[in-house]
């Protein structure tokens, strides 16, 4: 798991230099709003894969993020009208070219 996050984490702060889940202590929440607009100006280059926990715990659901409902959770949207809430530790990055990527929760090490 721990590996899992530090993919995702250094994935997004390799693309956005973006740092999810860092909190400085004494501070609350370090999001200044630069974290959820440079994340949004980038969607396509952030993850649109999501965790499915509900049938088989390694299904990969494909989605959009929809909004950032905090530093570290997400609103994704899996179909029309359903959502689902998501932390960082849940989304992959996908490539749309990549077919794979539903099979290997790491599509870039492929």
């Amino acid at each position: 798991m721990n590996e899992h996050k530090k993919y995702i984490q250094d994935g997004l702060f390799g693309t956005l230099n973006v740092k999810f889940d860092h909190p400085t202590p004494g501070l609350g929440n370090t999001n200044n709003g630069n974290t959820a607009r440079k994340f949004f100006e980038h969607i396509t280059k952030v993850a649109e894969m999501t965790d499915d926990r509900s049938t088989n715990k390694n299904k990969r659901t494909p989605g959009t993020i929809t909004a950032q409902l905090s530093p570290v959770n997400f609103r994704v949207e899996i179909s029309p009208g359903k959502f689902w809430k998501r932390h960082v530790d849940q989304i992959l990055k996908y490539k749309e070219d990549d077919n794979s990527g539903a099979e290997n929760p790491n599509p870039e090490e492929a």
